[in-house]
Order: structure tokens, then C-alpha cells, then sequence
């Protein structure tokens, strides 16, 4: 056996020989940590029954938000963006709600139907959310569910309506009843709905088309805008005066080139006995160039009236060719009493500007037929007017390589939009309607992680000048309280742990003061001073393990005890206070490290005094006791 085991025996025979001093030795440390075991527990038990109410339900984690003043705009975009930039967002919905008529069989109800989300917290409390893989899912409440005897699972129409300008229109799609949303309040007429769901019956209702439901625009083309225009001036050589150029500079127009051939001009529709007589200048935008055009929505009407002189302004889209490039379109129109019509090879190849849509002027070739870029084709109708009057053939306005068919210069214009993105193809109207604009919602509301982490949650938006409604000042008082016990824990502990050492220091050099001929025995035969160091200090160390041991036993026993409730009608009912104590594991090892820590710190002072003890004197004093 090492010098060291046989140490650590001597110190196991010591701790069992005393061992009716080592039980006082004991239920002193114990009697020491206790008092800071159950401060941990009531800290604790407290704090739990301040956020036990905010944790019942997930509103406590709740942050409704809108813009400010200032704030940013709450869109589909920046909602994502809110949810994936601020720590501690579980997830983002926004507040809008939509009434619908649902119907199922030969029933039908009408329902609010508000935003929700895959993980919203407040379905998932109920035990009805809607599951990513739900396909238009919705969640119905009791009352809607039995008026319409549907079920989970079932699938139901649901219509929305929005005014025309001369009647309402109706469209319809099919969702599925995700789940039924009990109510142990007063029964309502209402459901959920993915606010993805939401918005495209927001955009429908605005008028735009939706392509995910098959649901057709209101019927309003997109406005049509031009990158250039032709400027005609009677007169081989005209030219506008400085007045006119310096105020088109100043309505943001400037003269890119003169061209010189003026029959070429209009797709070719100039006579060419005729070119001689006119001067034609292209105008575009400032700061717009073929690869980046400016698009203005400004009418040829308006542009006439920046100058003084007698011109004819044009909107020009320039001509787009079809059929491998064997047919032209040129988008050509004119006011009826323009002087630029005496100039044409046929006065019928310009559209007035009130006539719109896909119709070109006739000519006697086939139909020309244009095919979009998402596969679908759009068939050109010939133009007749609205008098019914037959007009007569225009002759075919050819070149060596094409031919080229005149339409209205909106048509082509929104055909430009549609190719760059601006439009979008309406299969249904066979018309160029806007796209679909982003919603902006009024508010919204965010589901924090924790309670913990709503205040940092409500500072970052607040700092981005929203304005917010939460539980952020309750949870912040709760922190404080928080705070504030763990402040007056730690101060009566570190109390209590001082005085302990004190006390264990007191009893311990009395038990070492009455061993002293002992020890002087065990340095007659051998024991160094570390040695015996070692075994008053580790009979310290035993005595703090079971200290902790008999604290800990006695604190959760004490806990049961103060959480305990007697019947209503009992006489300690009355005066019984109900008082929560939760040990927590972290506190019991920290009462356990804590006893460990106070036995051996005031076990040091008599180990190292019991180790400098000379033998002979320790044998005299102690007179071999």
C-alpha cells in the first residue's frame, strides 16, 4: 500500500471512530447551507410563477407591430426579411383578414378568413395548425365546420367577390379543411387561411391577374409607355427654334439624330413622293440609351404642346418581326386631324390613339400571329371601325427582305412591357394587364422564441421606428425581479457562507486541539505534516459531501412541504400562504460544491495548524489521549 492510500485510510478510520462528533460536525454545515438552498428555491419558484402565466399561452411571446412615421413598409419581402435579421423571431405573420363565402355540398356560409402561417403558435397550441404540405389548407371553427357539415379533410369552395366597372365579378377556388379550430369561448364565424392565400385574393380583388388560381384580371390594360418618339416638321430642313429645344431640355427630352430618309420613318409608311416635305427628328429621354431605356407614359398631345411650332409628335416602339423575321409590326398612331396623314401612302395606316388592342390594318396578306414568351400565341384581328364601314385595303407595305403590318401603337407598346417584365399576359381579356404589386399590410404580428427574448426582439424594431404593442415591459419587470433576488441570494449567501467558515473553523480547531496527542503519536510513527494535512482535510471534505447531501434532502423535503395546499374547508387553509419552491439540479450542486467549499475552507487553518505541531509536544500536551 502507497504512503498516500494508507493516508486516505487513516482518514476513512479517523471520520468512523468520530463519528458522533462528525453527525454535529455535519448538521452544522448542513444548518449553514441550507438557508441558501431554499433562497435559491423561493428565488426561483417565484420568478417561475411571474412568467408562469406569460409561458401558458404563446401571446406572451407576442409582438404586434406596424409603421411608424417613418418605419418601413410592411411587405411580403420585408416581413421575410424581419424574420431572418432580428435574433430571437420564431416566425412573422402579417394581420389581415379577408371575408370569403365558403360552401360545401348545397350549403354555403360566409366567414372571415385571417393570415396565418405553417408554425403558428397559436394554432399550435390548439392543436390545428396548417402543416407546410397543405395545399390551399384552411382551418374552420366549430360553428362554420357543423353549418356547413364539413370535416377535416373535406374539400370546400371559396369565392371572393370584387365590383367591376359595370358588374361584380365572382372567382372560386377549392381549399382543403385542414382541421377544425374548437372554441370554448362564444362561437364565431371565422378561419385561417395561409396569408400566401390571403394576398393572391388581395391582388385579385385589386384587379391584377393570378396565375397560381387561374383567376383573370380586371380587365384594365397596363398603361402604355415609350422610349422614343418621332417629332415631324413640315419642310425639308425645318428645324425647332432654341426656345423650343431649351424647353424640351427642360421637360427632360433631348434630339438624338435627325433621320435623314423620312419615307423610311413610320415602318416605311411615309409616301415616298411625299418624304421630300418633311423633316423627322427622334427624341428620346435624358439619360436613356438603348441598353438602358428610360420608359415615360407622357402622350405625342402633350409633347406638341412643349413647342411653338407646328409638329407632329409620334410615340415610336420601334418594329417588331415575326414569322423568322418575314413580317414587320409597327406600332402607328395618329390624331384623325393631323396634317402628317397627307404625308402617308395611304391615309388608313394610322390608328387614331382611341383605337386599342390586338388589330392591325388590313392589307390582303394572311393573319400575322405573335407568339408570347410563356408559350401561349396571340392572333392579330383585322381592324374594323366601329361604324362598321368597310375601309379600304391598304396596299402591303413591303421592303427586299419583310413585310410590314401597321397596329395600334399601344398594342406594341404594352407588348414591349410585357417582353421586359412590366406586363403580364391575360389569357382570358387577351389583353397586357400590370403585374401584380406587392401587398403592404397595415400591422403584423411575431412570435419571439422565448419570453426572454421579446425585449431584444421589440428593440430592434423599434430602432427600425416601428410601433410596437407587447409584453416587453411585463417580461422586463420579471428580469428586474429577477435580478434583484439573485442580488439579495447572493449577498445573504456570501453572509451565511463566511459565518459557516467561521463556525467550522471554531469547531474544527477544538476537535483537532483535543486530537493533538493522536497526532502526535501518528509523527512519532511517520506521518508526514502532509500527510497529516491531508487527513484533516479530507475528514473535512467528507463532512461537506454529506452536508450537502443531508441540505439537499432536507430543502426539497422543506419545498413539498411549503407547496403543499390543504382542502378549502381546512382550519390551516386559512392561514397557509402559498409559497412555490423549486430546486432546481444547478442549485442542489451548487449547495453540494458549497458545503464542500465551507467544510474545507475552515478545515485549513487547523490542518495546517495540526501539521506544524512538533511530536514530542503534541505527546506532553495531549497526554496520549
Amino acid at each position: 500500500m502507497t504512503r498516500w492510500a494508507y493516508y486516505f485510510r487513516l482518514a476513512a478510520l479517523d471520520f468512523s471512530r468520530m463519528w458522533a462528533s462528525t453527525q454535529h460536525h455535519i448538521i452544522i454545515v448542513a444548518g449553514i447551507v441550507l438557508p441558501i438552498l431554499l433562497l435559491l428555491g423561493l428565488k426561483r419558484g417565484h420568478v417561475a410563477e411571474l412568467r408562469e402565466e406569460l409561458l401558458r399561452s404563446p401571446t406572451g411571446r407576442q409582438v404586434t407591430f406596424w409603421s411608424g412615421a417613418q418605419g418601413d413598409l410592411l411587405r411580403t419581402d420585408s416581413l421575410r426579411s424581419l424574420q431572418s435579421d432580428i435574433a430571437g423571431v420564431e416566425i412573422v405573420i402579417p394581420e389581415v383578414d379577408r371575408i370569403v363565402e365558403l360552401a360545401h355540398g348545397d350549403r354555403s356560409k360566409s366567414i372571415t378568413l385571417y393570415a396565418t402561417r405553417p408554425g403558428d403558435p397559436v394554432l399550435r397550441q390548439a392543436g390545428c395548425e396548417i402543416l407546410p404540405s397543405d395545399d390551399r389548407g384552411l382551418v374552420i371553427s366549430r360553428l362554420v365546420a357543423d353549418e356547413l357539415g364539413a370535416v377535416a379533410g373535406d374539400r370546400v369552395d371559396v369565392s371572393v367577390r370584387r365590383r367591376g366597372s359595370n358588374r361584380e365579378e365572382v372567382a372560386t377556388t377549392a381549399c382543403r379543411v385542414a382541421n377544425v379550430l374548437e372554441q370554448p369561448a362564444e362561437a364565431t364565424s371565422i378561419g385561417y387561411a395561409d396569408f400566401d392565400l390571403l394576398d393572391k385574393f388581395e391582388q385579385w380583388i385589386r384587379g391584377f391577374r393570378v396565375a397560381e388560381l387561374d383567376w383573370s384580371a380586371s380587365g384594365a390594360q397596363v398603361g402604355p409607355r415609350y422610349v422614343e418618339y418621332l417629332l415631324f416638321l413640315e419642310g425639308a430642313g425645318a428645324k425647332l427654334s432654341q426656345d423650343d429645344n431649351r424647353t424640351l431640355d427642360d421637360r427632360g427630352f433631348e434630339i438624338v439624330e435627325e433621320i435623314k430618309k423620312a419615307e423610311q420613318a413610320l415602318g416605311s409608311c411615309i409616301a415616298d413622293s411625299a418624304a421630300d416635305g418633311l423633316t423627322v427628328l427622334k427624341l428620346r429621354p435624358l439619360n436613356s440609351s438603348p441598353a438602358e431605356p428610360v420608359w415615360m407614359n407622357i402622350s405625342a398631345a402633350e409633347i406638341e404642346s412643349f413647342t411653338e411650332a407646328d409638329d407632329v409628335v409620334v410615340p415610336w416602339s420601334g418594329i417588331r418581326y415575326i414569322d423568322g423575321g418575314a413580317t414587320g409590326i409597327a406600332g402607328v398612331s395618329l390624331k384623325k386631324r393631323s396634317w402628317l396623314r397627307n404625308y402617308l401612302r395611304f391615309p388608313e395606316l394610322a390608328f387614331d390613339f382611341t383605337v386599342d388592342g390586338a388589330v392591325f390594318m388590313p392589307d390582303g396578306g394572311p393573319t400575322p400571329s405573335l407568339r408570347l414568351k410563356d408559350g401561349k400565341s396571340l392572333v392579330l384581328s383585322p381592324y374594323t371601325p366601329e361604324d362598321n364601314q368597310p375601309i379600304e385595303r391598304a396596299p402591303a407595305i413591303t421592303n427586299p427582305s419583310s413585310r410590314i403590318v401597321v397596329v395600334p401603337v399601344q398594342f406594341l407598346a404594352r407588348l414591349a412591357a410585357y417582353d421586359r417584365g412590366a406586363a403580364d399576359f391575360d389569357n382570358a381579356s387577351q389583353g397586357f394587364v400590370p403585374t401584380p404589386e406587392p401587398s403592404v399590410y397595415g400591422k403584423a404580428r411575431l412570435f419571439a422564441s422565448t419570453i426572454d427574448d421579446v425585449p431584444g426582439v421589440v428593440e430592434s424594431l423599434v430602432s427600425r421606428r416601428f410601433a410596437v404593442i407587447s409584453e416587453s415591459s411585463r417580461i422586463r419587470e420579471i428580469h428586474e425581479h429577477d435580478s434583484s433576488l439573485q442580488l439579495l441570494v447572493l449577498v445573504v449567501g456570501l453572509s451565511v457562507f463566511l459565518f459557516g467558515i467561521l463556525t467550522v473553523l471554531s469547531v474544527l480547531i477544538d476537535s483537532t486541539d483535543r486530537k493533538r496527542g493522536v497526532i502526535g503519536i501518528l509523527r512519532v510513527m511517520g506521518v508526514s505534516r502532509e500527510g497529516i494535512f491531508l487527513l484533516v482535510l479530507l475528514r473535512a471534505a467528507a463532512i461537506g459531501i454529506l452536508a450537502g447531501v443531508v441540505a439537499a434532502a432536507a430543502g426539497w423535503a422543506i419545498g413539498q412541504g411549503l407547496a403543499w395546499q390543504p382542502p378549502a374547508s381546512s382550519f390551516f387553509a386559512n392561514w397557509k400562504p402559498d409559497i412555490s419552491i423549486y430546486i432546481h439540479p444547478y442549485d442542489v450542486a451548487l449547495v453540494m460544491i458549497g458545503a464542500v467549499a465551507c467544510a474545507a475552507g475552515g478545515a485549513i487553518f487547523p490542518a495546517w495548524k495540526a501539521a506544524k505541531l512538533d511530536p514530542f509536544d503534541a505527546i506532553v500536551e495531549g497526554r496520549f489521549t
